[in-house]
């Protein structure tokens, strides 16, 4: 495995941008904020420092100690399988105007292709969502699985480890 150190920005950008757009996702992804990146065939290593990857709209947003992105070949083109992040990572997710996701875990698997993220060890999903909550919609757990596409999110959890806190915006009416 080769070991890349702060000389191969560019070519990790344009990597990503070929993988993302053979995936059909977002044209351009950022993989910034890394000490050590390793790159072979089929996958990329960032970790040291605090390395972060986003999407080109700004809709997406990990960061972890550690990111691994699984490479696979499909129609004869590379694409992102999967990415792992481990180690405080933080997850956002824009959905629109005044709808965003954040959340907070130990480990995270983001399946693109798939358009779902699961998350596990002490997670922490905040849903702010201005036309419809007074306050973020707030959920914790031992596992949550977020259904990117359709805005879903499943928890399980032990009944001590789990919380859930809406407060739905008033209507105005007594």
């Amino acid at each position: 495995m080769k070991r890349l150190r702060s000389i191969a920005p560019t070519l990790l950008l344009l990597a990503l941008a070929v993988l993302a757009g053979a995936a059909g996702q977002d044209a351009t992804y950022n993989l910034v904020g890394w000490r050590t990146l390793e790159m072979t065939e089929s996958r990329i290593v960032a970790s040291g420092g605090a390395p972060r990857i986003t999407s080109g709209d700004g809709k997406l947003r990990l960061s972890a100690s550690r990111l691994v992105l699984a490479l696979t070949k499909s129609k004869g083109r590379q694409m992102i399988a999967t990415v792992q992040a481990v180690g405080r990572v933080k997850l956002r997710v824009v959905r629109g105007a005044g709808a965003a996701l954040d959340a907070t875990c130990e480990r995270a698997v983001i399946r693109p292709s798939q358009q779902r993220a699961e998350l596990s060890g002490n997670v922490i999903v905040k849903r702010f969502d201005s036309a419809r909550f007074a306050r973020p919609v707030v959920l914790s757990g031992d596992t949550v699985t977020l259904y990117l596409k359709e805005g879903r999110v499943v928890a399980t959890s032990r009944p001590s480890g789990s919380r859930f806190s809406v407060s739905p915006k008033s209507s105005g009416r007594p």
